[in-house]
């Protein structure tokens, strides 16, 4: 299959419309990334910093969190 979020996924969580992960981006540095994908749109995800991350999830009223 296609590689949609990279590296090493820690945490996720899913409904019948959503997929939401956290990531570890780079594991050098540790940088955490986050995750919103519409099963419904197909369309590709992009990182979003937890900030971001937690705005769109308020903003979709979803009551997913990530979990490992």
């Amino acid at each position: 299959g296609q590689t949609i979020v990279p590296e090493e996924v820690t945490h996720y969580a899913f409904n019948s419309e959503y997929i939401i992960a956290r990531s570890i981006q780079d594991r050098i540095n540790k940088e955490i990334k986050f995750w919103i994908i519409d099963k419904r749109k197909g369309t590709q995800p992009v990182p979003l910093d937890s900030t971001e991350f937690y705005e769109v999830i308020q903003k979709l009223n979803l009551e997913l969190q990530p979990r490992k």
